[in-house]
């Protein structure tokens, strides 16, 4: 501290003071200029001066009016005969209430500002700093008016498994800990696409549950559905409502870990006027077929017109063959298949190749894409 202040003393001693006045000129003809009085220090030897100002990181020596007034108070307080009373009581030292209160009737950037400090009031702020975001939600999700208008929408979590499972919110396994943190959230998806009559593309990645396939079913302009690692909350298709509208749908997985991701599949059995199907596994973890669709023959999609099947598992091919020539029966023997695609990491052999031809002769095919065959031959 006394070396600061013999510093600036040096610094004031060396300075000439000078004041100008600056005129700014205002819009318009006959507005007079606006004044402003400047103050600037010049100083002598100037690589002096220099030296103390980048030592303390003084940009401009505009700055030193104020830093000048402020060594003469700390001066006089030095030289007072009482000490100085330094702070022994620190925001720490508070209990988490009172520091939960003070976030709370301070503004925003009061609780980012307090949990850029340390750890422990950054873990204290964490809620406070999207206070006003979660407000704006509330806001939307309590005007059915602004909701019912939605014509694309996503629902997405984006939380990846490994970080909710260093949370101990294991995503895998569903316990009792990851389905208590969700479950407010998937009621407020719930709730919105109960409300939202009007959406034409809905984008899900999240838990699908059967009261949002009802809300899904009650929209009459749905006509897309993407699927993003997603997973069901029921396997039971006895009582899931059919979503007559839609005639695209995509499920995509991008997870390797995930065991079941492939069940959200079921869910084809539900779009019996589906035109076009996209489906994208992963090479580590390529999707089962068997999941497409339903035993029962009625429920295969009848006018489906385009497939693109990427990272199908190998050992599923021969399902393929049979669901395709199911879609087939249901139509009196011929489909509307025109847009075949399938993406085989270790390429179709001479037998797989033969049954899915096989299985697409009676489709009036217009392009068909085999990406990966193990077998070319004559025949």
């Amino acid at each position: 501290m006394t070396s600061s202040l013999q510093d600036l003393d040096t610094l004031k001693r060396h300075a000439t003071r000078v004041t100008s006045v600056i005129e700014i000129p205002m819009p318009g003809r006959d507005r007079e200029p606006f004044k402003v009085d400047q103050v600037e220090y010049r100083f002598n030897p100037e690589s002096l001066a220099m030296d103390i100002m980048k030592k303390y990181r003084i940009s401009s020596s505009s700055l030193l009016d104020e830093i000048f007034s402020s060594a003469e108070e700390v001066k006089e307080l030095l030289s007072s005969k009482s000490p100085p009373i330094f702070q022994e009581l620190f925001l720490l030292d508070l209990p988490p209430e009172i520091i939960h209160r003070i976030m709370e009737v301070g503004e925003v950037e009061v609780a980012r500002f307090l949990g850029a400090t340390c750890q422990a009031l950054y873990d204290i702020s964490q809620p406070h700093k999207y206070k006003e975001l979660l407000q704006d939600f509330m806001f939307l999700l309590s005007r059915t008016d602004i909701i019912r208008r939605i014509r694309n929408l996503s629902l997405v979590i984006q939380w990846s498994s490994s970080k909710l499972a260093m949370a101990g919110l294991n995503a895998d396994n569903h316990d009792d800990a990851h389905v208590t943190f969700f479950a407010p959230i998937w009621k407020s998806f719930e709730s919105v696409l109960a409300h939202a009559s009007d959406i034409v593309d809905l984008h899900l990645s999240t838990t699908v549950s059967r009261q949002m396939l009802l809300a899904m079913a009650a929209m009459t302009d749905l006509c897309t559905l993407k699927f993003v690692d997603c997973h069901l909350s029921t396997r039971s298709q006895t009582r899931l409502p059919r979503l007559a509208s839609v005639i695209n749908a995509s499920f995509m997985f991008t997870s390797d870990d995930d065991d079941d991701a492939d069940i959200i599949l079921l869910l084809v059995a539900l779009l019996p006027n589906l035109r076009i199907l996209y489906v994208n596994g992963t090479s580590r973890k390529p999707f089962r077929m068997h999941h497409i669709g339903s035993e029962t023959r009625d429920k295969s999609p009848r006018r489906i017109e385009r497939i693109h099947l990427a990272h199908i598992a190998h050992d599923q091919l021969p399902v393929l063959g049979l669901w395709i020539r199911r879609i087939a029966e249901v139509n009196g023997g011929r489909s509307c298949l025109t847009h075949f695609k399938s993406q085989v990491a270790s390429g179709l052999d001479r037998d797989e190749l033969f049954d899915l031809v096989s299985a697409l002769r009676s489709s009036p095919m217009v392009a068909l894409i085999l990406d990966g065959l193990a077998y070319v031959g004559q025949d």
